[in-house]
């Protein structure tokens, strides 16, 4: 850890300091009154070893895998173009407030940047969840206090209906970059996924999952 320069944004040392300082500054984004935009770009990544059902699976598996680059405008917290639209819906986790606990971080730094801001990075511990065909049974719930971990009974499979899954999160990692004035100015997430089940789609069949769930957002004020 670098100390920043006198005068500028203090830059946490302790894993418990980047903790603290991580919740603090995304949380005063998720509720920033002045004018913000917002710059959001996910990536989704997801991949499906070749199987006999491929040719059921690999249409599903295109529809889920896409770039989704966005831009809004809040003024008072609401979208200018959507009032029922506020800034904590548009920045993980998804209208609510992160509540990273120092004992779900496996990692944390913190470095200075040359103007007078410092960045922050955090790798969560490795986490599993599971998920009985209908809901979610157990979750990843360090990973959750910061990101919207993939909520299985949520997604588009057209024909195939999961019957049982397993999820494992080898340790995803979120990078906050803060200014000088100790405002966000860009948030990064870098999620690693896996998972393996079974489902049923007229054939049973093995599913084994691989990809990522990333995003990043860019805030700009005034």
């Amino acid at each position: 850890t670098t100390a920043a320069p006198s005068g500028n944004a203090s830059v946490p040392s302790t894993k418990a300091e980047i903790v603290a300082a991580y919740n603090k500054v995304v949380n005063e984004a998720k509720h920033y009154e002045g004018k913000l935009t917002l710059k959001k770009h996910d990536i989704i990544n997801v991949a499906l070893p070749e199987s006999a059902a491929s040719k059921i699976l690999n249409p599903i598996i295109a529809n889920l895998t896409k770039t989704n680059p966005e831009e809004y405008t809040f003024d008072g917290g609401k979208d200018v173009n959507d009032p029922a639209r506020f800034v904590s819906h548009k920045i993980v986790p998804n209208g609510r407030d992160v509540n990273v606990q120092e004992a779900g971080i496996a990692n944390a730094t913190a470095s200075a940047n040359a103007d007078g801001g410092y960045t922050m990075s955090i790798t969560f511990i490795a986490e599993t969840s599971t998920f009985d065909g209908t809901s979610t049974t157990s979750e990843p719930t360090h990973h959750k206090s910061a990101m919207d971990p993939l909520e299985l009974g949520s997604l588009d499979l057209g024909p195939v209906k999961i019957t049982n899954a397993d999820m494992r999160y080898p340790g995803a990692t979120m990078t906050a970059t803060v200014d000088a004035q100790g405002r966000l100015v860009k948030l990064e997430q870098k999620l690693p996924l896996e998972g393996s089940g079974t489902g049923k789609a007229g054939i049973s069949i093995t599913l084994n999952l691989g990809g990522s769930m990333d995003g990043t957002y860019e805030f700009i004020y005034g």
